[in-house]
């Protein structure tokens, strides 16, 4: 994927979209931190899994945009000293992980009940919880536990 490119998936449903879109500050790069996301409907809702290592709570913003949205965003950093993990001077030869602003959308195919979305983080996961809705709610910003 190309910087400023967006990733569509659909897996098995055509209603399903989920867009990565790069911040501004990323734009400049080669390659962005995209975290990947499991996500599934149940009979009652959705749930998305994302991996998120090295994330801190405080670091993700869960926001939806309008009623069939949801969005995800947030920053994660790599220590930049050259100090080893045993203490020992050196230099990096190689950086792999993946560091910097995401944000990622998820649209749903119906209107989900956006006063009752539900986040933990927990070893590096963040899960998420969406009840479906019967009629359209506020928009809400939802806090990770």
């Amino acid at each position: 994927m190309g910087v400023g490119q967006e990733e569509a998936c659909s897996p098995s449903r055509e209603h399903w979209t989920i867009s990565t879109t790069l911040s501004p500050a990323l734009s400049s790069q080669l390659t962005a931190f995209s975290p990947r996301f499991d996500f599934r409907e149940t009979k009652d809702g959705y749930q998305l899994n994302g991996d998120l290592p090295g994330v801190e709570k405080k670091d993700i913003e869960i926001e939806s945009s309008d009623q069939n949205t949801l969005n995800v965003k947030g920053h994660t950093e790599q220590s930049t000293s050259s100090e080893g993990d045993e203490g020992t001077e050196g230099s990096w030869w190689c950086a792999e992980r993946s560091t910097g602003d995401f944000r990622r959308s998820f649209s749903f195919p119906g209107p989900v009940d956006r006063d009752h979305v539900d986040a933990t983080l927990k070893n590096g996961v963040l899960s998420i919880n969406i009840p479906k809705a019967e009629k359209a709610s506020t928009g809400k910003r939802t806090d990770v536990k």
